[in-house]
């Protein structure tokens, strides 16, 4: 009899340890089930002086660019994308609320920011969340898209290019026949051909393009930056409920 006593107070304690850790776990998560919208602030700005290029490894193989800009592509062929500049819906526009301090604290501490947004939207599941786009036409951030949904939890997808900072035009060279003659008629002079600067010189890029493509699991008023060695991205997200 001692020893069922001692077994059905091991029960309990054993399920009042599960009913604790059950409701620590559920309670985590009301925030995400039960709000109706979000409030998202998004801050993209560049690294023009970061060493993490020279100090880091980073994979610019040609395998892994083309593998980086296939998703980038994928997210940017939504049918539920939304342009910044063309779309009034969910409130989209560029100004910031929450996050706006930093702005000037970046651009003064030589990190330009290259785009900022804020937008509203329901509490949408993956399939129904829309894809916002912060790509500046003519500008270094070529594309920039986000993705925030629910699931049981909160998550943000992103995908970025960040342009070449440093074209470098090379010139191209074109033969001159009038240069044969000359040399035959003057066998010292110390060149073989003449070339002529071509019309339509070559250019080549001393820095590669740059992604940034990541998926990540996001609390309500928690900033999250997002690193890489060109840029950088800060991201808040706050229940509008």
């Amino acid at each position: 009899m001692a020893d069922m006593t001692s077994l059905n107070l091991l029960l309990q304690k054993q399920l009042f340890r599960f009913f604790c850790i059950a409701l620590v776990l559920f309670t985590g998560l009301q925030p995400y089930v039960h709000a109706s919208s979000y409030e998202i602030e998004v801050i993209v700005f560049e690294r023009p002086d970061s060493k993490d290029l020279e100090l880091e490894y980073w994979n610019f193989s040609r395998q892994h660019l083309d593998h980086q800009k296939a998703n980038l592509e994928e997210m940017g062929q939504s049918r539920r994308l939304l342009e910044l500049s063309q779309n009034p819906a969910y409130d989209l526009t560029q100004d910031l609320r929450r996050l706006g301090d930093l702005v000037p604290r970046l651009n003064n501490s030589n990190l330009p920011v290259l785009a900022s947004a804020r937008w509203i939207q329901p509490a949408f599941f993956f399939q129904n969340a829309p894809v916002i786009s912060l790509g500046v036409e003519g500008s270094r951030l070529a594309h920039a898209y986000f993705r925030v949904y629910k699931t049981s939890l909160l998550f943000a997808d992103m995908a970025l290019q960040l342009s070449p900072a440093r074209p470098v035009v090379k010139p191209g060279f074109r033969y001159s026949e009038e240069s044969t003659e000359n040399t035959q008629d003057d066998p010292a002079l110390g060149f073989d051909h003449e070339y002529l600067f071509d019309a339509w010189p070559e250019v080549e890029s001393l820095d590669p393009e740059y992604f940034l493509i990541e998926r990540r699991r996001i609390r309500f008023k928690e900033v999250h930056y997002f690193d890489h060695p060109a840029f950088g991205v800060i991201l808040g997200i706050w229940s509008t409920n």
